[in-house]
């Protein structure tokens, strides 16, 4: 797991500005750090290194080939790496180190882009071919490892974050209103924007060419998709002892790795299903847990009752408000753009206590979205018994004239009910703020963004490349795993896990969850009643009975209390003073009356703004917008 960044530029005398832009990202990789200059010295590559597999110089990089004509470099892993080398060995390639870097790059020189369907793992990767002075990007299948790119002036630039490209002397930091209205709305920015109107993000299971005539400016190419999640439903819906079974092997898998290895456990269905695997699976790896003083939000028993079970070593570390919130000014300088989700905050302390004792924790991250974990998964069943009955649908369309007359709160559920499936989708997955509120909230350019774009835009946007013949479940599904992992959940676990130069290997993200997942029928995934249950029903031998059946609690914080009590970056809260050309200050002050007065639950989108507004300036208004 590292760090990987590069400029190209026909000025060449590049050593110095990518040294800079290699050590933005020294987080990344505290272990090391590889620079690699084109005899022109107008091509860059660096990498900062965080040494996972094969700890000798042998693995440094950037790698070269034998004979000199690539140059990689690589952030991730390749989990089935030892595979793909005894094939190779086999044929006759020869290996001057244990890497599965260099194995990558064999695969690469050997069958290009197409390689990358047949490996287990999650990466970023930057190759240069300096026969043809082409740049290869690539990002993994789901987005466990980020891509930034821009073009500045002449040259390319290309970096694990942002924070890489901000280093050239010409960047000029202007801010994408539209990706403003992904924060506000969703929580985050939706790839392939930036916060920034000047770079881009390669979308996960992406690719593109950067051609790089000599004399010429670098000219990308387009983005390829090389890899989709692509549902192929087979007739039975029983696929216990096949998810089991699959679980037990890539937990095994994901295991490889030269230094100490560790495992997140909430104690809900997807950690507890992963500790529960690497113990049956002969690994007691320690198990670590974040706890919270306030009761209704804390889950440590339950985690407890999985690491007893199981005979695992486990550490809890338990939060309150100040030891949580102090984290939200560092995690300003780690999240080059806003990401509004608070479970940032212990996710940053649970990373840093996993850190003391481990360099590589595997995660149940991307279950609710591969196998329909979430509620809505439920209304979305219950959404389509209705709208499937004549009389329930032509009852919705009568009432839906009378809805805009009743709050909104009070109604959102059955106007999702009544609307078509892009509205609907829209709304549900707009966690942060409805299109109502922000209308009232948004001024000047960010209100002008909000008429002309949000997430309606961003739900045809991904549901375009789906067929409109599979269910709409299988519609959730993708924008699931595109939004809610892929531009959410892997964002937030890479940023936070990256500040302490903690790897996070998400399990069900794994090549062979994905396809076992995309077998399972949509009618299996969730009804009206329960969510996620292939998983839970898989399961339910490993764990006591009722013990994967509690409602859903997530990674949540007790931030309406500390809203109300105005703990921490709440303290004193009355404006929002770097966002003061775009969010109406009166709207504002509304907003936060009702939340602390609890006449309406408005956290999330509190939060939103006091995130957006202390990130403005922290970036923007600091007088050092590019600091680290």
């Amino acid at each position: 797991m590292c760090g990987i960044s590069g400029f190209l530029s026909p000025r060449g005398n590049l050593r110095d500005l990518a040294s800079r832009q290699r050590d933005r990202l020294a987080h990344r990789g505290p272990d090391g750090a590889g620079l690699w200059l084109s005899p022109e010295g107008d091509v860059a590559l660096g990498h900062r290194r965080l040494s996972i597999i094969d700890l000798s110089e042998a693995a440094a990089q950037p790698f070269m080939s034998v004979d000199g004509r690539y140059v990689l470099v690589f952030n991730g892993e390749i989990y089935d790496h030892l595979d793909h080398r005894r094939r190779l060995l086999a044929a006759g390639v020869a290996f001057r180190s244990g890497s599965d870097t260099e194995l990558l790059l064999h695969l690469l020189m050997k069958e290009g882009v197409s390689a990358l369907s047949k490996l287990a793992g999650q990466w970023a990767l930057a190759l240069w071919d300096t026969k043809e002075r082409t740049l290869l990007l690539v990002r993994d299948r789901v987005g466990e490892k980020p891509l930034y790119w821009a073009r500045i002036g002449q040259d390319f630039g290309f970096g694990s974050e942002l924070k890489a490209l901000t280093v050239h002397p010409e960047w000029q930091p202007e801010l994408d209103f539209r990706a403003m209205v992904d924060v506000l709305s969703l929580g985050f920015v939706v790839p392939p924007k930036t916060i920034y109107t000047r770079a881009s993000q390669l979308p996960p299971g992406s690719w593109m060419r950067v051609r790089f005539p000599v004399g010429a400016p670098p000219e990308p190419g387009p983005v390829e998709r090389y890899w989709r999640f692509d549902p192929l439903p087979e007739a039975r819906v029983d696929f216990d002892d096949e998810i089991r079974d699959t679980i037990l092997r890539v937990t095994s898998q994901m295991t490889v790795s030269d230094v100490p290895v560790g495992a997140f456990l909430s104690g809900g269905v997807d950690s507890s299903t992963v500790v529960a695997a690497l113990a049956r699976g002969g690994h007691r790896l320690g198990a670590h847990t974040i706890g919270f003083r306030e009761d209704r939000w804390d889950e440590t028993r339950y985690a407890r009752t999985v690491a007893q079970a199981y005979g695992v070593p486990h550490e809890v570390t338990t939060l309150d408000a100040e030891s949580a919130l102090d984290q939200f000014g560092p995690l300003l300088a780690h999240y080059d753009e806003p990401f509004a989700d608070s479970s940032a905050l212990p996710t940053r302390v649970l990373c840093g206590a996993t850190r003391a004792g481990a360099t590589v924790a595997l995660s149940g991250d991307g279950a609710d979205e591969v196998f329909g974990g979430y509620r809505r998964y439920q209304r979305w069943a219950r959404r389509a018994r209705i709208r499937n009955s004549g009389w329930r649908r032509g009852t919705l369309r009568a009432a839906s004239a009378f809805l805009d007359l009743l709050p909104e709160r009070r109604t959102r559920t059955l106007r999702q009910y009544a609307a078509g499936e892009s509205a609907a989708l829209a709304d549900m997955f707009s966690i942060i703020g409805t299109r109502t509120q922000l209308q009232r909230l948004c001024r000047g350019p960010l209100l002008r963004a909000l008429n002309e774009y949000g997430p309606h835009e961003v739900v045809r946007e991904h549901l375009s490349p789906v067929s409109s013949e599979l269910p709409p479940i299988e519609r959730m599904r993708a924008l699931d795993l595109a939004l809610t992992l892929g531009a959410g959940i892997l964002t937030k676990v890479d940023r936070a896990s990256m500040a302490v130069a903690l790897e996070v290997r998400p399990v069900f993200t794994h090549r062979d969850v994905l396809a076992l997942a995309a077998r399972i029928p949509a009618v299996a995934l969730a009804d009206e009643g329960r969510a996620k249950i292939p998983l839970r029903n898989a399961m339910a031998p490993w764990f006591e009975p009722g013990f994967l059946e509690r409602k859903k609690q997530g990674f949540a914080l007790p931030l309406p209390t500390w809203i109300r009590e105005q703990r921490g970056p709440f303290r004193g809260l009355s404006e929002l003073p770097h966002l003061r050309d775009w969010i109406d200050r009166r709207s504002f002050t509304e907003l936060l009356r009702a939340q602390r007065d609890g006449r309406d639950d408005l956290t999330s989108l509190v939060f939103a703004l006091v995130h957006l507004d202390r990130w403005v300036g922290h970036w923007l208004d600091s007088g050092t917008p590019h600091a680290p």
